[in-house]
């Protein structure tokens, strides 16, 4: 089986009306914010203050490469319920 990868990275610079937002946090503020969930408010538990790094996403359900169901568009298809995208069986995909 031949499989073609088409997923796009999450970007901010992909143009959408709900712009996705990416916060980057350094090992410095990591120690921080993870020290202080993990550890009762201890900011100081890491070596040298270097905690994980991350991100902090905000997006939408368009962020990314999806696909999108047709009770997306509109409630109801020829009188019924759109289906949503859980009514489709990955077989399809395939």
């Amino acid at each position: 089986m031949k499989i073609i990868d088409l997923s796009v990275t999450i970007s901010e610079e992909i143009k959408e009306p709900l712009p996705t937002t990416i916060i980057y946090e350094d090992h410095k503020e990591g120690a921080k914010k993870m020290g202080g969930k993990l550890f009762e408010g201890l900011t100081d538990v890491f070596i040298e203050n270097n905690g994980p790094a991350g991100e902090l996403l905000t997006v939408t359900s368009h962020c990314g490469t999806h696909v999108d169901a047709p009770y997306h568009y509109f409630p109801t298809c020829e009188g019924k319920p759109s289906r949503t995208i859980d009514g489709f069986s990955m077989t399809v995909w395939f």
